[in-house]
């Protein structure tokens, strides 16, 4: 069994008495409409400081960017019907976002934002995933702490969990991704999350 459920993952690990060491914490964006100049095979473009991101999204620009007062979340605090289009914005932190990203893309003064985006990547206390079985529950195979490289990782996690599933001897060592590597470590919810969100909030600092 594979358990690869987002930003529920902590939760359903719990129910089968596990403490998975992954915490959403919300990451925001937004697109503009289309932008003179805008190429679609532009390439990403990332400044480490203020760590924003800035790509080609349908020829305007999407910005998203990292560190300003990261929020954690517990899932069980959303009811059962929660989706993540839901989840509430930060307008200060558009502004920020906005602002920051203008400084080096000055044609984003004039651009007309489109979309806004918000999600709960998971992230894990050293930033790196989880992919491992569990030795706490027997043929569970854990997929979380995607960080906001959800995408460009999938196709490495895809791999290893076809390794492990089918037998195979992993090409990276199992210990690396192993969801038990931080054993009594972050036992509480207060520390882990308190963690986490240190690490989204320096993930440019820490990479680059």
């Amino acid at each position: 069994m594979v358990l690869a459920t987002g930003a529920w993952t902590r939760q359903f690990g719990q129910q089968l008495g596990l403490n998975l060491h992954a915490v959403p914490v919300r990451h925001q964006a937004f697109v503009t409409a289309p932008m003179a100049n805008v190429l679609t095979a532009q390439p990403i473009v990332r400044f480490t400081e203020p760590q924003i991101y800035v790509r080609q999204e349908e020829q305007g620009l999407l910005v998203g960017g990292y560190g300003y007062e990261p929020l954690s979340f517990d899932m069980n605090d959303f009811p059962a019907d929660f989706e993540i289009p839901a989840l509430p914005a930060d307008p200060v932190y558009y502004e920020q976002l906005t602002a920051a990203a203008t400084k080096f893309f000055p044609s984003l003064r004039d651009a007309v934002v489109v979309k806004e985006l918000r999600g709960l990547p998971t992230i894990s206390p050293d930033g790196k995933l989880l992919v491992s079985e569990s030795e706490q529950v027997a043929g569970l195979i854990v997929v979380s702490a995607c960080g906001v490289g959800g995408i460009d990782r999938s196709p490495g996690v895809g791999r290893v969990v076809t390794e492990i599933v089918s037998g195979q001897q992993t090409w990276l060592s199992p210990s690396v991704l192993s969801v038990d590597r931080f054993g009594d470590n972050y036992a509480s919810d207060t520390l882990l999350r308190s963690r986490c969100v240190d690490v989204y909030a320096h993930h440019y600092h820490d990479i680059y």
